[in-house]
């Protein structure tokens, strides 16, 4: 799956819904998520992305931590962070469908720590399990070194050199901390995230 063949498949799915004239129109009403490109009737319906929001987490992680980047993923980076290491196309695929909406965030430390958090909803319970337990089984292949901390239906949490890794599901949420430091109270950072997330 390549990002210019999901356009061409859009664009003709755009022209045998109403011609050239549907095709104009798209410029004046841009897709608003990569889903609506990957799964077309979602653009005629203006399924719209759910906003996602997550609270500041600077001085939960600790002294000298800033704010480097936050966006959203959708669908199709979801993809590609799940392909990267499962090396299944259709598996990866499946898991990031039914994205609803998501939002990250990664921070840094003044000793070049890294930690990415990120909440995804999505448009039904058993979407959101399968992507839960992509995201698992991709983080076992991420991390050689993981050594497991917990594992549960809902919860899976890793000890690795890079830190903690936190993969948790709730309802038709999932919420992710990779990278947790040392330092941090990872249970508190992540009671924090499930509150103020919205």
């Amino acid at each position: 799956m390549f990002p210019y063949q999901e356009g061409l498949t859009w664009t003709r799915a755009l022209y045998q819904n109403g011609g050239w004239s549907a095709v104009s129109r798209a410029f004046k009403t841009l897709p608003q998520s990569s889903e609506q490109i990957l799964h077309p009737p979602k653009y005629f319906i203006h399924e719209a992305p759910v906003k996602v929001s997550l609270p500041d987490l600077r001085l939960s992680l600790g002294r000298g931590w800033r704010r480097i980047d936050a966006d959203v993923n959708g669908e199709w980076s979801f993809y590609l962070i799940l392909d990267e290491f499962l090396k299944s196309p259709s598996t990866s695929r499946q898991a990031a469908a039914g994205w609803a909406g998501d939002r990250y965030a990664t921070y840094e430390n003044t000793t070049g720590q890294s930690t990415y958090v990120s909440v995804s909803a999505w448009d039904t319970e058993k979407d959101a399990r399968e992507f839960f337990d992509a995201y698992v089984k991709r983080t076992t292949l991420r991390y050689a070194d993981a050594r497991v901390i917990s594992q549960r239906a809902t919860a899976w949490s890793a000890r690795t050199s890079e830190g903690d890794v936190a993969i948790e599901l709730g309802g038709n949420r999932v919420l992710l901390v990779e990278g947790i430091p040392a330092k941090a109270n990872g249970r508190a950072l992540i009671r924090l995230l499930w509150a103020r997330s919205a």
